[in-house]
């Protein structure tokens, strides 16, 4: 081999052979101009292929271990994005339900103002016709009507916060015997 480099008659390059006869080798060599003579170097293909594989293994591995710190970081950023989004939402929600109790507390002190008038002139009424039955009778029913209507209200304001809720039991079958008379005036 170094003899077949030397009359390539190049002045400087590289090439394979045996290593002191063993072991493969990688010899660069240089010709001087001035006096021809060449100097050869072998280097055995373990010392520069060592280092070599050492360094992509260690830029393979150092990638992956990036890659993985990557993906995650991108996992707990879409994490944290979701449980963003889920609190956005919660909070959203408890904005329309607090509008939605303002408007019912509102609108309930209104109606409740509403049957307050109706239930004072019904009283009137009441007083004033005791002798006729049917009249009231009438007068009883929408005065029932009006405690219902009420009770209604009492229930919006705790919808609405505004009252505290006092939950009790209720004996279905007598409330809607007291709402027959007036369902059936309601149907004809």
């Amino acid at each position: 081999m170094v003899r077949e480099a030397i009359a390539s008659g190049e002045l400087e390059g590289i090439y394979s052979g045996a290593f002191m006869g063993t072991a493969e080798a990688i010899t660069p060599f240089y010709t001087s101009r001035l006096s021809g003579w060449s100097i050869h170097y072998a280097v055995p293909r373990g010392e520069i292929d060592t280092p070599l594989l050492r360094s992509r293994l260690i830029t393979a591995g150092t990638g992956g271990l990036s890659v993985l710190a990557a993906l995650l970081l991108a996992g707990l950023v879409a994490r944290d994005i979701a449980q963003r989004r889920r609190v956005e939402q919660s909070m959203e929600e408890a904005q329309r339900m607090e509008i939605v109790g303002r408007m019912t507390g509102g609108m309930a002190h209104d109606f409740n103002n509403l049957l307050t008038v109706i239930l004072g002139n019904l009283e009137i009424a009441a007083k004033r016709v005791r002798s006729d039955d049917r009249t009231s009778r009438a007068l009883q029913i929408a005065l029932g009507a009006v405690e219902r209507g009420g009770h209604l209200i009492q229930q919006l304001l705790a919808f609405a916060r505004r009252q505290p809720l006092q939950p009790r039991p209720v004996a279905i079958n007598a409330l809607i015997r007291k709402m027959m008379p007036l369902i059936r005036q309601a149907i004809g």
